[in-house]
């Protein structure tokens, strides 16, 4: 399957107490997802990041990975950048 996956974050620095607060994403089948962080499960976005069968399309991949890993969230699939 794949998703576009996007993180709203409260800074641009996650090394100096910026954090995410909320994650969402949509299926390439038009089904969209929500994670509140810290309100919501993130075990959901860790089901669909730990499959390595899915694919993800990120937008400055590099920028949501700093926040994504402080959640420990890690994409295991294949992923495409925007802007690469």
């Amino acid at each position: 399957m794949i998703y576009a996956i996007d993180c709203e974050t409260t800074s641009l620095n996650p090394h100096t107490g910026g954090r995410a607060f909320l994650i969402t994403w949509c299926s390439e089948d038009g089904v969209p997802g929500v994670c509140r962080v810290g309100i919501d499960d993130i075990s959901i976005v860790r089901a669909l990041t730990d499959d390595a069968t899915n694919e993800f399309i990120m937008h400055n991949a590099g920028f949501d990975f700093a926040f994504l890993k402080n959640l420990d969230v890690v994409i295991q699939g294949t992923l495409h950048d925007t802007i690469q």
